[in-house]
């Protein structure tokens, strides 16, 4: 362990020419730099500013942290605690975690002569373009301070500072990410004055190279992480390159009271580095999952959903007559489970039966279970409806707005089963804690239920749609909104019990991670194709999430003579090539066997490995090529979807070195049309009709007999086929 301790009295980056070799920490005046043989870190004791080059090539210029802050009572607002006043030190180790092993250098910013020391903490890992950053802010004050905002990395060009990357900005796109399930994810092109947020990861893209960088948390336990990032031609005047003039890493806090001698950290955030953003996405979602010891269902779910049909006017006598049709026609096929949404309960906190459900909850699970299907139960936990029994005798238990009255997070509608204006139960609280844990172990185990959807979560954070909202109080004042929301989830899970599936919905996703079982990621469906476009945004952009943190729920699917049948088969065939969570909901009662049958095409569900390829290339439509690699003992081949979101017949063209460089011609067969396309090399050029999708199996030719398609599965073989084996002796395929 090596430590210096330096004054701060120059302002001035001094030059230097000693190298550190991989792994090493050295320092030359007052730059300590190190490098893991891609990266290299150079960080100034004198003034907290640092740099960040990839090869030689610089990325990060003046990069800092810094701490939002204000004394409690104080009435000059908040003010951000930059690099003024401090005596910095440094110290190193060798890292070894779930990422590999690498280099950690801690940096201590020292408060002079007194305020928030801070701790700021790289990490380079060896071999590899990918570094991690912390931060951690400690009062060594006598006084208490609010914390509102924690910045482990910023750049802002009225500091000199600027972030490079690529060939110059406005050749580059960003997929952003959400807060919450239903928010469309957007991928944002970089124009002059453009700046794009998302929450808790985003990619910048340059389309122009092929380069990809991904900024992402590893765990989202402590604060609400935001990602921005600006460009602007003004920010440009004196700069040597084109850059982005701000990037700014924002973990939020809340309102956190950081009592003399208290400290807090904000979450682990990673960069990474590529040429490959598809598969950096995937293992982002991977080493997220690795923190947070996630377990992952077996199996991914398939059933039918209440909402879409009969929404809150769902009644008893309905769920019978759906699980009869389902019994009878789809059971067979791997349906499993049926789920009662809203429109059961008395109000949102009273979630015994209403009139319309006469004979309770046991009664209907046990109808369910003899059917031989799984009970699946709504609820929003974290609501409380102004006319349930709970607001009435616990309003101590609900969180409190600034003016310490209890928080409205939802105006009363036209669900009479809500109970009025709603109020968010504060999960912080060690009442609702018990109260949350005593709820969902009656659910499971007096109801019996075996899965249970819960909704609305975001209200666990006194929040909008959009994100926390800092002003709110909960239950303990050095609580942030996000450790408490985990605190209701965590209740929640040790009621529900490890053997059954808790689906997430309504929720800041980032932060749910690890307490889930499935995670809804797509926005609210319905039937037009305008909506099912607007859900397959959030389906393709959020992929490389499933089966790595969580089960993917994109919403469901409906098959009703209502809707086209184009377009049933188009949005059933994109949640089937996804292997994502699969329920339909229609009332099946009246569905025609001939709509009954597009579900018998994608039930049990296949779990492949799935890409959308022409991500990062559709901005302002979803992606239009669906690939799904299926991988079986006795062979390997594609099922892609290419969708036409337009009204009208266009070509669509897929580039078939993207599905690996293979000598030997692709053979394609269309699924739903059952027809043989003939043979394609370098690329395959089809037109597709309007508001449909085409799905195409792609088999490599093998010169010998081969199963080329089959009917009765999308996969056409990965589900309805064992094995497969061509006899040269017998001149038998079988």
């Amino acid at each position: 362990m090596r430590k210096l301790f330096v004054s701060f009295n120059c302002l001035l980056f001094f030059l230097f020419s000693q190298v550190s070799i991989s792994g090493q920490v050295v320092r030359q005046d007052s730059v300590v730099s190190f490098s893991n043989g891609i990266l290299r870190i150079d960080f100034n004791l004198n003034t907290g500013f640092w740099e960040c080059d990839i090869k030689g090539e610089k990325v990060f210029h003046n990069a800092y942290a810094a701490v939002k802050t204000a004394p409690e009572g104080s009435l000059l607002g908040w003010k951000e605690t930059f690099c003024d006043n401090y005596f910095r030190e440094y110290s190193s180790r060798t890292l070894t975690d779930d990422l590999g092993t690498g280099t950690e250098v801690v940096f201590k910013h020292h408060a002079y002569p007194e305020g928030l020391n801070l701790e700021l903490i790289l990490s380079l890992y060896d071999d590899c373009p990918l570094m991690t950053i912390t931060l951690k802010a400690k009062n060594c004050t006598n006084s208490t301070y609010l914390i509102r905002e924690l910045h482990p990395l910023e750049i802002d060009f009225s500091r000199k500072g600027m972030l490079y990357f690529g060939s110059k900005p406005t050749d580059c796109v960003v997929l952003n990410n959400e807060y919450i399930s239903w928010r469309t994810c957007k991928l944002v092109e970089i124009k002059d004055g453009s700046e794009a947020r998302s929450h808790w990861n985003n990619l910048i893209y340059d389309r122009k190279t092929g380069k990809a960088m991904i900024v992402g948390f590893l765990t989202q336990q402590i604060t609400e992480n935001i990602i921005s990032l600006k460009y602007s031609s003004v920010d440009q005047a004196s700069s040597e390159r084109i850059g982005f003039g701000r990037f700014l890493v924002n973990c939020r806090t809340g309102n956190y009271r950081l009592a003399p001698g208290d400290s807090i950290v904000c979450d682990r955030v990673m960069l990474n580095w590529s040429t490959q953003p598809l598969s950096a996405l995937e293992r982002y979602a991977e080493w997220m999952g690795r923190f947070h010891h996630v377990r992952l269902w077996p199996r991914v779910p398939t059933g039918w959903c209440s909402w879409y049909y009969y929404y809150w006017k769902v009644s008893e006598a309905d769920v019978i007559a759906n699980i009869d049709a389902l019994a009878e026609k789809l059971k067979s096929y791997g349906i499993e489970y049926v789920q009662i949404d809203d429109g059961f309960q008395q109000a949102l906190g009273d979630w015994e039966t209403n009139d319309k459900f006469p004979h309770g909850h046991r009664w209907l699970t046990d109808r369910i279970h003899s059917k031989g299907l799984k009970a699946g139960l709504w609820l929003a936990p974290f609501g409380i409806g102004e006319k349930s029994k709970i607001f009435r005798n616990h309003p101590e238990w609900l969180i409190k707005g600034e003016n310490r009255e209890p928080l409205k997070v939802n105006k009363a509608w036209n669900n009479p089963y809500w109970g009025g204006d709603v109020y968010a139960l504060d999960p912080s609280c060690p009442g609702v804690q018990e109260w949350l844990r005593n709820l969902f172990r009656k659910v499971t185990e007096d109801w019996g239920y075996d899965y249970v959807k819960i909704d609305f979560l975001y209200y666990a954070t006194g929040a909008s749609q959009s994100e926390a909202d800092n002003a709110n109080c909960h239950y303990y004042a050095n609580v942030t909104p996000i450790q408490a929301y985990r605190m209701g989830l965590q209740a929640i899970r040790q009621g529900v019990g490890a053997d059954k599936f808790v689906l997430g919905c309504g929720a800041p996703i980032g932060a749910s991670v690890g307490l889930v079982d499935g995670m809804r990621i797509g926005t609210d469906v319905y039937t037009k194709w305008t909506q099912i476009a607007e859900c397959a945004k959030n389906t393709a952009r959020r992929f490389f999430l499933h089966n790595r943190v969580f089960l993917n729920d994109p919403d469901v699917v409906m098959v009703r003579t209502k809707i086209p049948e184009a377009q049933a088969k188009a949005w059933a065939s994109l949640v089937a090539l996804t292997g994502t969570m699969t329920l339909d909901s229609d009332n099946l009662s009246l569905v025609p066997d001939s709509r009954i049958d597009i579900l018998k095409k994608i039930l049990p569900v296949y779990l492949g490995e799935f890409r959308p390829l022409d991500l990062l290339t559709a901005v302002n439509e979803p992606p239009s090529i669906w690939d799904c690699k299926i991988d079986r003992d006795f062979e390997q081949w594609h099922v892609v979807g290419l969708v036409n979101w337009k009204s009208k017949t266009k070509k669509i063209s897929l580039d078939l070195k993207q599905l690996g460089w293979f000598e030997r011609p692709w053979l394609a067969f269309d699924f739903w049309e059952q027809k043989f396309l003939g043979e394609f090399t370098s690329e395959m050029t089809l037109q597709v009709p309007g508001n449909s999708c085409k799905v195409i199996t792609l088999r490599q030719k093998q010169g010998i007999p081969q199963i080329l398609s089959t009917s009765s599965h999308i996969t056409q073989g990965a589900i309805d086929l064992e094995q497969v084996s061509w006899n040269a002796d017998s001149l038998v395929l079988k």
